[in-house]
């Protein structure tokens, strides 16, 4: 796995990007590319997961934790998905109610 965290101060906008899959062996990792952001104050955090194709329950969880760290109640978090699987797995979930999501 590999994240990129991509800052655009012009939209005060964050983000990050993940390829291949977020699972458990993610978790390290995907907690220390947030940590830094959440000292800063940004209007928009979009977390991209188009390139990958699977993410697993520890997944979500990551998810739901990366929003409470990071993202105050008036801030927007987009999740950028693909069609598939990880748009599936997100909308059973309901995760549609707690993040902004764009299914390209």
């Amino acid at each position: 796995m590999s994240i990129t965290v991509h800052k655009e101060p012009k939209t005060k906008s964050v983000t990050v990007t993940i390829t291949e899959n977020l699972t458990f062996d993610s978790y390290k990792e995907f907690s220390e590319s947030y940590k830094s952001l959440a000292s800063e104050k940004f209007a928009q955090y979009i977390i991209d997961l188009r390139q990958i194709e699977y993410l697993d329950s520890s997944a979500l969880g990551m998810l739901l934790r990366f929003k409470e760290t990071v993202a105050a109640a008036d801030q927007a978090i987009v999740l950028r998905v693909s069609k598939g699987a990880v748009a599936d797995i997100l909308k059973v979930s309901q995760f549609d109610r707690l993040f902004k999501l764009q299914i390209a």
